[in-house]
């Protein structure tokens, strides 16, 4: 949550932002004063705990730092404006409850009014007909105030209902637009959003991440030779491989064209070059076929490399290193998995 707003306190962190960029020897462009401002205001606590750990590292704010921060948590313009279309749904029906309990409030204080005004009259003698035309009166005002109050519970209980729903749609929403149709793996969009989430939970927690790309080997040739129908079988059987393989633990994706990638958290490193290792044997030992005649096809072999995360580096230089595993392995002679350790890691 983040610290009380209002015109002393803009200003108070509008400036803490600018003193934070300059000590730090960031240029004062707009994305840089967003993250900086968000830091100052206390609006983010996950972006606020990543700053603090590049802090501690004495990271350097360069460039290709102050881009992948500003794209980890404000890069996400398509997300951010359906988030913003819900959030007026929301703060309409918002505004529907508070005009609605207001109207509470002020009934709930002429009932009263009119209790009071009751005992005073009940506090002398009344005739058969007052005292009729008295019961009748508070009963009246004692049902509208239950016919409020029911207004009330129908109203949060549609919002509530109407929230789920929304919850519901983005999710669907999110999902549709983050799989890939052909392989049903999640697609590069959500490879992106879930390597920022878990490169930030790596940072707050000090737990590892492991990230794997898997290329298919002569993927081209297969294609040129047996055709995109029977390529795209192959696609399909890879991704399936993969994710029967890894398990639940890890998350799989298409990359793009021919290539996937999978995010592991909390694995030591023996531990992802067995489950590498294992993919990609039991790419190597599965058979596919025409459907027509039956005839065998050549085997599909997959290159696999991977790296760990080193918490608060830039994203863009941890893809680097697991691409460039990749690429060794396919250097090497293809058929097999590839290691790259960060620099300030032991070989």
């Amino acid at each position: 949550m983040g610290r009380d707003a209002g015109p002393r306190g803009a200003s108070d962190w509008a400036r803490d932002a600018l003193v934070a960029m300059r000590d730090r020897s960031i240029a004062p462009t707009p994305e840089n004063y967003l993250v900086w401002y968000t830091v100052a205001a206390d609006a983010n606590p996950t972006l606020s705990r990543v700053i603090q750990v590049l802090d501690t590292q004495s990271a350097p704010y360069d460039d290709e730092r102050n881009q992948e921060l500003f794209g980890r948590f404000f890069g996400d313009q398509t997300e951010r404006g359906v988030l913003e279309a819900l959030g007026e749904r929301i703060e309409q029906r918002l505004v529907d409850l508070a005009r609605l309990l207001e109207q509470i409030v002020v009934g709930t204080q002429s009932y009263d009014d009119k209790l009071d005004d009751a005992g005073e009259r009940l506090a002398s003698p009344l005739s058969a007909t007052d005292f009729q035309g008295l019961l009748s009166t508070l009963r009246a005002d004692t049902q509208s105030l239950r016919d409020s109050a029911a207004d009330w519970t129908n109203h949060t209980t549609a919002h509530a209902a109407e929230m789920q729903q929304l919850r519901a749609d983005l999710a669907a929403a999110r999902a549709e637009a983050e799989t890939d149709a052909l392989t049903g793996s999640g697609n590069r969009k959500r490879f992106d959003r879930r390597l920022r989430e878990l490169a930030a939970l790596a940072c707050e927690q000090g737990s590892s991440l492991t990230l794997f790309f898997a290329d298919i080997d002569h993927f081209k040739s297969f294609n040129d030779t047996y055709g995109h129908a029977l390529g795209d079988r192959v696609l399909s059987l890879v991704a399936g491989k993969l994710r029967e393989v890894a398990g639940p633990s890890v998350e799989v994706f298409r990359y793009g064209g021919e290539e996937f990638a999978a995010l592991a958290t909390g694995l030591e490193l023996v531990s992802a070059v067995e489950i590498a290792e294992t993919i990609r044997r039991s790419v190597a030992g599965a058979r596919i076929s025409r459907r027509s005649g039956g005839e065998p096809l050549r085997r599909i072999t997959l290159s696999v490399g991977l790296s760990q995360y080193e918490p608060g580096e830039p994203l863009a230089r941890f893809l680097d290193r697991s691409d460039a595993a990749l690429y060794a392995a396919k250097n090497a002679g293809r058929n097999r998995t590839s290691i790259k350790r960060a620099k300030n890691r032991a070989a």
